[in-house]
């Protein structure tokens, strides 16, 4: 049995919904200095985050052309419409609708779209814990001491 929420606003307000279906997707533009061949035009929609914004989803499309793109977090994504190849290093495979895929923070791939791709796309930014960024900062400070 779930847990009765009603009472706990807060709660409510987490969940967070969207329709894979939408077509309001509005201009995402690629760099310029990313796109490799012909004229991809990039759309994007937000569908939710969480509230310490590391966690969140949205909507992409992209029409036709070949470029670099640099995943500044871990993205999974599930294609939902046409195809992409994507290689990554050595690696090359073909996404169509269904096929999902993760790319780590930091990777850098070169896509090819042949006509048009879309896919559901969630975002995890990749940061340190806490303990671990408060040990580093004290290694840092007795680094800096010891200099000094």
């Amino acid at each position: 049995m779930l847990p009765d929420y009603s009472h706990n606003s807060s709660m409510l307000l987490a969940l967070q919904t969207g329709k894979v279906v939408r077509t309001d997707l509005q201009p995402a533009p690629l760099k310029s200095t990313w796109i490799i061949e012909g004229n991809p035009n990039a759309r994007s929609l937000p569908l939710g985050e969480s509230a310490d914004g590391d966690f969140s989803f949205g909507l992409w499309d992209c029409t036709a052309g070949q470029f670099q793109f640099n995943h500044r977090s871990d993205e999974f994504v599930h294609i939902l419409e046409g195809e992409a190849t994507i290689r990554a290093g050595d690696k090359e495979v073909c996404l169509r609708p269904g096929d999902v895929a993760y790319f780590p923070q930091g990777l850098t791939t070169y896509w090819t779209v042949p006509d048009y791709v879309k896919k559901l796309a969630t975002f995890r930014s990749v940061q340190s814990g806490l303990v671990t960024r408060i040990v580093g900062k004290m290694k840092e400070a007795w680094r800096r001491l010891r200099l000094a």
